[in-house]
């Protein structure tokens, strides 16, 4: 990006590095301005570009927004929490746009060294979102929204309440609608089939109180 800035000399007298000086106030004053709009403009181009590239990604990103906020509000955070839990839920998977689409979309098992990348996309998403202090303030939730409750996570291994909270949601929200989704690498499974999982898996993958009122409060489904 470049930023300019520019003053005129009108009468002969006038001082020509004062014209200068003013003419670098300018672009000095433009270029803090673009600085925060190039931010801005780079992270939702890349969002944008992922849900563009990446298919199913456009309604993945919705749809765990839309979960995570209606989670929040059972869960009774405030209001600037919820707020949180809907960004961070729309931007979770940014850092897959770093990831080789044909990796993405590959059919079937994974190596090594492909999973290895995969499991870079919540570091890479991080590291996208702190350029900006408008997405600043969710980008230690998408670092560790691949955490599991029993340490077996990443990037981290945190575990528990070492976890953010909101992470823990997103962590939730995302496995389910992974679930029920069609992916390249996998067929979705039924609503029941991918509940029955959220329930199997609380206290090992998940926190098993946001998991109760996940199931319950969100879904409407028993627990049992």
């Amino acid at each position: 990006s470049m930023s300019l800035g520019w003053a005129v000399k009108k009468n002969p007298d006038d001082n020509l590095m004062e014209i200068i000086t003013v003419a670098e106030n300018f672009m000095y004053k433009r270029k803090q301005d673009d600085r925060t709009d190039l931010k801005g403009n780079v992270v939702q181009r890349i969002m944008n570009a992922l849900e563009m590239n990446v298919e199913g990604e456009k309604l993945h990103s919705e749809h765990v927004s839309e979960m995570c906020e209606k989670l929040a509000g059972e869960l009774n955070l405030d209001t600037e929490d919820r707020e949180k839990c809907k960004k961070a839920g729309k931007y979770h998977d940014i850092g897959k746009s770093i990831i080789d689409k044909a990796i993405l979309d590959k059919v079937g098992v994974l190596n090594s060294d492909e999973w290895r990348m995969i499991k870079q996309h919540s570091e890479n998403g991080y590291r996208i979102l702190s350029i900006d202090p408008e997405y600043k303030d969710i980008a230690e939730y998408v670092l560790q929204h691949h955490e599991r409750w029993d340490g077996k996570g990443y990037p981290k291994g945190l575990k528990g309440e070492e976890i953010q909270y909101i992470s823990r949601i997103i962590a939730i929200c995302d496995s389910y609608d992974a679930m029920i989704s069609n992916r390249p690498y996998h067929h979705a499974v039924s609503e029941d089939e991918a509940v029955r999982e959220i329930i199997n898996h609380s206290g090992s993958q998940f926190d098993p109180n946001i998991a109760k009122v996940f199931v319950e409060k969100v879904l409407r489904r028993p627990w049992n």
